[in-house]
């Protein structure tokens, strides 16, 4: 069964999101709550992953940044199967229709080839960002 993709705002959003990423990134991952939700979220486009009338993963972009997408998460019995792809997938298409020609992350090292694998290139090296190692990638979308 294919999940029901749903983009709009953070507000429409927010509750959804916010307990996707609370349990990924807080949770799991000892993000500071604090770091975790930011000044960012009012203005970025975010997007829900629902199967079966549940909530499976989420993600985010900032156009006003070049194209940023963040927040990307899946909940852990969700991941390997598709769905991380998916959401990332449809950022770039929402980039792509507001005439962006890449789109660009700050990529977690732990699943970089996941990265790799969908076309992005590293262009920095290792960085510390809530104390986990992340790398600047970035992805140019040929027409």
């Amino acid at each position: 069964m294919q999940p029901e993709i749903i983009i709009g705002d953070y507000q429409q959003l927010k509750t959804e999101c916010n307990l996707i990423r609370y349990r990924v990134f807080v949770i799991e991952q000892n993000v500071p709550e604090t770091l975790e939700l930011d000044d960012r979220d009012s203005i970025c486009i975010h997007l829900l992953l629902k199967l079966n009338n549940y909530y499976i993963g989420t993600g985010r972009i900032d156009l006003q940044q070049q194209g940023k997408i963040g927040r990307l998460a899946v909940l852990p019995s969700f991941r390997n199967k598709g769905y991380g792809q998916i959401i990332l997938h449809n950022l770039e298409l929402v980039a792509r229709e507001n005439q962006l020609n890449s789109v660009w992350l700050n990529a977690q090292k732990q699943p970089l080839n996941f990265y790799l694998k969908s076309g992005y290139n590293t262009i920095s090296d290792e960085f510390l960002e809530a104390n986990i190692p992340h790398l600047k990638m970035i992805k140019y979308f040929s027409d």
